[in-house]
């Protein structure tokens, strides 16, 4: 992602960079979220490395 400052309130500017931090991060947590469940989905089919 590319930043840029375009203004003097630099500290606006940064604190909304946070927020689409914050934003991305909650993104690809519930995508791991999703894919975990998808792997205890996988679990119950007891695939053949699960004994390993």
């Amino acid at each position: 992602m590319e930043v840029v400052i375009l203004s003097d309130a630099a500290g606006v500017d940064v604190q909304l960079l946070a927020a689409q931090t914050r934003r991305d991060d909650a993104r690809f947590f519930d995508g791991d979220l999703e894919l975990a469940g998808e792997y205890r989905h996988m679990g119950e089919a007891k695939p053949s490395w699960q004994g390993l």
